[in-house]
């Protein structure tokens, strides 16, 4: 008996696949028709050869992980009362990098998993430029003008307003410098201090397994050269800092003695 009703009910399913197609061929002009048939063949080929399959979770992990960012570094500071040793142009040239990049992805439609996470931390990098500026008294005309040129060239990236081929330059040879030269000033003074100061080392370790993650999740995602070279760079530099971590912590150990 069920294997009469299975035979049936297929029976009735061609018989009224038969039926739509003899509508759909012979129902209109052969051009038509032929347009039909196409759309038909390719809905058919997306539906059986295409099997869904689950997103790739990375780039919302990514995100996620980057909420955290930057708090260590804030509450550091918080508690400290002080932003001795961080180097304040590390900060803004930080900014105007995950700007640069967010702009980018942004401008060319990319899904906004790939590229949250730069708005998460220009978030966080704010309160963190807000603090400096504070504990060393540079909270003057100088910030509300950078502040002011800053908000101006935001508004002009999210109405897009700035040509896609000045952003893609600024990518290409713009952004990765910036990656260097925010990294740079900071090594070059804990280098000369023989200590990190009030630096976060678990700040650093997230933003360089950060740009180790978002690395391959480019690769396997939209695959942008530009891109992957300014991951490869953030996140080497971020090892960087992390291993004068490991260099200075004696001697930070020693002052604290001294103290």
């Amino acid at each position: 008996i069920r294997d009469r009703v299975s035979t049936q009910s297929t029976w009735g399913g061609h018989r009224g696949l038969t039926r739509s197609c003899r509508r759909l061929f012979c129902g209109g002009p052969r051009g038509a028709n032929v347009q039909r048939a196409t759309a038909l063949t390719c809905n058919g080929a997306a539906l059986i050869g295409s099997p869904s399959r689950p997103p790739f979770s990375g780039p919302f992990a990514i995100v996620l992980g980057s909420f955290t960012l930057k708090v260590p570094q804030i509450i550091k500071i918080l508690r400290a009362g002080s932003a001795k040793g961080i180097s304040i142009a590390m900060v803004v040239l930080e900014c105007i990098g995950y700007t640069i990049v967010a702009g980018y992805n942004y401008e060319l439609g990319y899904p906004i998993e790939t590229y949250a996470e730069n708005l998460v931390i220009l978030l966080q990098n704010f309160v963190l430029l807000f603090l400096i500026a504070r504990f060393n008294k540079q909270l003057g005309l100088h910030f509300c003008v950078g502040v002011a040129f800053y908000s101006v060239w935001v508004s002009m990236l999210w109405m897009k307003q700035v040509p896609i081929a000045f952003t893609t330059f600024l990518v290409t040879f713009v952004q990765i410098p910036l990656a260097a030269s925010s990294r740079i000033p900071q090594i070059l003074a804990n280098y000369r201090a023989k200590s990190t100061g009030q630096l976060a080392v678990s700040t650093f370790v997230l933003a360089g397994g950060g740009c180790a993650a978002r690395l391959l999740t480019t690769l396997v995602g939209t695959k942008d050269p530009s891109l992957m070279l300014g991951y490869f760079v953030s996140g080497f530099l971020n090892a960087v800092i992390v291993l004068q971590f490991a260099l200075y912590w004696n001697s930070e150990k020693k002052e604290k003695k001294k103290a």
